[in-house]
């Protein structure tokens, strides 16, 4: 089996180095990077890159991919509908195309519509883990005409995919919405960690911190905290003001502090506390009810 990358940066990169882990030259690698011959900085490291893991880099993006039986899109997501368009015209009949990016969802649909124009199997295909750890094995999730068939191909790489059933732009609307929660924890991490560097404490907040989420696993703690907010976000908004006036006082900014105090205040401005007599939800599906009583989703 043969695959083609779109671009060669570090997701190409780390699939690549996996596919050779795993399987040496069995497998057929071929790239195409816009930075060819562009004589930038980032060329050398595309032409290093490629041939440490033996991929062979072409000159046009035809090239690249007309032969691959496997062409996985890997470019920046602003970039993915235009290069997608592009490149349906030199997919091989019965190849599968496979975009990696974090476009938009819709533009994921509205390429999958495209490339079912010309009769190809379209994969939208969303990485939930760390690349550079898991390799080609990183989870993905994909949906799209082509997911069925490219599920046990990949599978036989080695590749960690599960199926979602719908058009493309399922999986990345999951990705998306995830992103929220693991690139806003990195957020409120590092500014947690300013905060208490500052203020000298940096220890004892990891292990009271530390202690809090081992306790029951994160689906308990989660439920726990959705729950909760219904009716303790009014106080908890308060005592998170008095934490920002603590952060200025030591020069640390309080971007996602003040974005909590905001996302509270909706909460509490929903008057449940006093509608549920200070008594919690005790499950989400109780949680969510409550939330599309008031349309707050």
């Amino acid at each position: 089996m043969s695959f083609a990358f779109i671009g060669f940066g570090e997701v190409s990169y780390c699939i690549s180095k996996g596919f050779r882990k795993d399987f040496g030259e069995t497998v057929a690698l071929t790239a195409y990077d816009v930075m060819l011959g562009s004589g930038k900085p980032i060329e050398k490291t595309v032409r290093e890159r490629a041939a440490e893991v033996r991929v062979t880099l072409a000159d046009s993006l035809k090239e690249a991919i007309k032969d691959a039986d496997i062409v996985f899109c890997a470019v920046q997501g602003a970039y993915s509908l235009e290069v997608g368009r592009s490149a349906r015209d030199f997919v091989k009949a019965g190849a599968i195309y496979v975009d990696l990016t974090t476009a938009n969802p819709a533009h994921k649909f509205a390429l999958g519509e495209a490339f079912a124009e010309k009769g190809i199997e379209f994969v939208d295909a969303a990485m939930l883990g760390a690349l550079p750890v898991s390799l080609h094995k990183v989870p993905m999730l994909v949906s799209g005409t082509g997911a069925a068939r490219a599920v046990p191909l990949m599978r036989e790489r080695n590749m960690d995919v599960t199926l979602v059933q719908g058009p493309a732009g399922e999986a990345s609307k999951i990705k998306l919405t995830r992103s929220v929660f693991m690139k806003g924890m990195q957020a409120l991490l590092v500014e947690t960690f300013l905060f208490a560097r500052k203020a000298g404490v940096e220890n004892i907040v990891m292990d009271s911190i530390t202690e809090s989420m081992d306790k029951g696993g994160f689906k308990t703690m989660a439920e726990r905290m959705i729950c909760a907010d219904l009716i303790h976000a009014e106080r908890r908004s308060h005592e998170v003001s008095d934490s920002i006036l603590v952060m200025r006082d030591l020069e640390v900014e309080p971007i996602m502090a003040s974005a909590t105090v905001q996302r509270l205040k909706a909460s509490a401005a929903l008057g449940y506390r006093e509608e549920l007599t200070g008594k919690a939800p005790k499950t989400l599906a109780e949680a969510y009810a409550l939330w599309e009583k008031k349309n707050y989703v």
